[in-house]
């Protein structure tokens, strides 16, 4: 006589391994592409809003090298409003000074900066905000900066 089980009972634990297994499975791919949905449609809503987005300097950009201060105006020429605004001043030598502009610029708003203790060699100033992909920037020469004492 052999011993073993039945194959009715092996049957059975076999479809029911089967059927867990999937069960699984299903929950993993359903779980994932929700994830992966609502990350790709947050990128993709924030993507179409910054195509929407534009900065650019307002008027005349100072320096006055007396105070080593820099000020001028930022307008918002876009329809989101812009956050996260950095300031980068590059000097003549390669070294970046980052200011941050803890404002919100609403769109076709203009708002006012002005940083001190800022050297008198620069190079140029790049504005960044919080729309990254595509980029809204905007920047600016030592050329087109008022240098006043």
């Amino acid at each position: 006589m052999r011993k073993g089980i039945s194959p009715l009972i092996a049957e059975v634990l076999l479809i029911g391994f089967t059927v867990t297994v999937a069960s699984i499975v299903i929950l993993w791919v359903t779980g994932f592409t929700r994830t992966s949905t609502k990350t790709i449609s947050s990128q993709a809503e924030t993507q179409l809003a910054c195509t929407y987005g534009g900065i650019d300097f307002y008027g005349t950009v100072n320096y006055n090298s007396t105070s080593q201060a820099l000020f001028g105006y930022l307008k918002n020429t876009g329809n989101v409003p812009l956050g996260n605004i950095n300031f980068q001043i590059v000097y003549s030598n390669g070294t970046i000074d980052s200011r941050p502009l803890d404002e919100v610029l609403a769109p076709t708003n203009i708002i006012s900066f002005y940083f001190t203790g800022i050297s008198s060699n620069i190079d140029s100033i790049h504005v960044s905000t919080n729309c990254t992909n595509p980029p809204v920037t905007t920047k600016i020469s030592a050329s087109e900066i008022s240098f006043v004492s």
